[in-house]
Formats: structure tokens, sequence, C-alpha cells
């Protein structure tokens, strides 16, 4: 039996959209793609002042049926602080996030006139390389029907560790990690008994990558994992809802010993219950 190395502990996309720790104090780059412009007038989806708060309840989602698991509702109030620099942006914000008042993590954030950016190390090389350095990416292009967020090739990332007859076994992947948005439906959500209407909006990270063990005993099927979350924007209100989809990660392997182990993570349902913003 294999056991798999926290494979998505990185793909937590809703986590990339300002939940996640992420600071450094290298130079700042720009991710953006500027094709597939849909024209569209932008508005105020993400409105960064200082004090501005939300209070979320968060439910798992069951890994079979994506329904939510009731006994695991828990309020998280996340709040942000305006910060008047942070790596090179002077229009950088600090989001923190509480869990029953206890901070759990803070995250570096910025907007333009039609993106919400992030400052962020990428996922699955900050795991195993320490000195990574963040950069800044955007995450939602608000003026776009699709964006690229992120395009970088993996090398000999460990995915499953592992001993056979008392043997250590490593298995490593090489391929290509790809985060890309996209523009969803329009909508309307119940907001203090009022009709709210949002703008949709879709993340995909997938993982493509060939597996190898530091012993020949065994040979791998290529791994292919892809984790989606539909993020629900409101004008000058900010995320009101939030779905990442449950996974299920599998291992197919073969010779001397052969099978497939299967690892399933939980979704997550983020719910925007009360907020305070400034305009």
């Amino acid at each position: 039996m294999f056991t798999m190395r926290s494979v998505l502990s990185c793909l937590a996309i809703v986590a990339l959209l300002g939940f996640a720790s992420c600071s450094d104090s290298s130079s700042p780059s720009n991710n953006n793609n500027d094709n597939n412009n849909n024209n569209t007038p932008t508005k105020n989806y993400m409105p960064l002042a200082d004090g501005n708060s939300w209070v979320y309840d968060d439910v798992d989602l069951d890994t079979l049926t994506g329904n939510p698991i009731a006994s695991s509702l828990a309020e998280v109030t996340d709040s942000i602080v305006l910060v008047s620099t942070v790596a090179g942006r002077a229009n950088a914000s600090t989001l923190n996030s509480y869990v029953a008042g206890i901070e759990t993590n803070s995250s570096v954030v910025a907007k333009t006139s039609t993106t919400y950016d992030m400052r962020m190390k990428t996922p699955f090389l900050d795991e195993f390389v320490k000195d990574t350095k963040a950069s800044w990416r955007t995450l939602v292009d608000f003026s776009k029907d699709t964006w690229m967020v992120l395009d970088t090739n993996l090398a000999n990332i460990p995915f499953v560790e592992t001993e056979f007859s008392g043997v250590p076994v490593v298995v490593k992947g090489s391929g290509n990690l790809k985060v890309t948005g996209r523009k969803g439906s329009t909508g309307n959500v119940m907001l203090d008994g009022k009709s709210v209407p949002t703008q949709e909006y879709i993340i995909e990270t997938t993982v493509a990558a060939t597996l190898a063990a530091n012993i020949g005993l065994v040979t791998f099927e290529p791994l292919n994992v892809t984790t989606t979350t539909r993020i629900w924007f409101a004008e000058e209100i900010g995320i009101v809802k939030s779905i990442e989809a449950p996974v299920k990660v599998e291992v197919k392997y073969s010779g001397l010993a052969s099978g497939t182990q299967v690892q399933s993570f939980l979704g997550k349902e983020r719910t925007l219950k009360r907020y305070k913003v400034s305009k």
C-alpha cells in the first residue's frame, strides 16, 4: 500500500483566492494574459479598504455525493487591513483570516481596474523548494472570458512515500502545473433579505505528471488531477459564495506490486453571512 504525500495540499484554489498565507520581498511580476477580452465594463467586485470584513459559513462537502456535511459547519471571519506598501505595490492590502477569533493565515492581495491579484509562491514548488520566490499573479480578470493564472513545469516532486520489504520508496513526479480561469454565469443570491446580482468565475488547477520510483520494481501510470473552484462575486461587496469541489486522486501501479491507491479530499462550500465594507 502506498501513502500519498499531501498531493493536493497546494491545489485548493479557494485558498489562493484570498485565504492562504503568502508573502515575500522579491520584485513584483504580472502574469496576466491580454487576450480574450470580453469588453465588459468592469465593476468593483472586490472592495479593498481599511477595516473591510466578511463573515462566512464554511461547510465541508462529501467526497461521494458532493453534498454538505452538516456537522462540519463553522463560522469563519475574514478581515482586510489596508497596507501602504507591500511587495512593491502601494495599493496592496493584507487579508487576515480568523477562525473562532484566532488568526489562521495572512495574504497579500491587490486589485487594478480590471483584476484581482495576489502575491503567491508557486504551488508544489514551495512545498519542496523552500527558497522559491513569490510574485504577483492575476487570480481573476473581470474583463476577460478566459485567462492564465499559472503555467509551469514540475520536476522530481515527491508525490508518494512508502516502503517495500523495508526499503524506502519515493515516487517522484515530473510534468506540468496549470491554473486557468474563465468567466461563468450570472445569478443572484439572498443576502440580508435582498436578492443580490452575482457574477461567477471558475478556477481550474490541473497537474499532469509522469511518476517514477527510486527503485525499478514498480511502474506507475501517468497522474492527471484537476480541481475546480467556483467563486461568485457581487458588486461593492466581494466574494459572496465559493464552492471547491471534492477531489479523488488515483495512483495506479504495476510490477512486483500492483493496484490502485485512491485518496479522496473533501470539498468546501463558503457562504457570506454578513459583511462591512467601505466603498
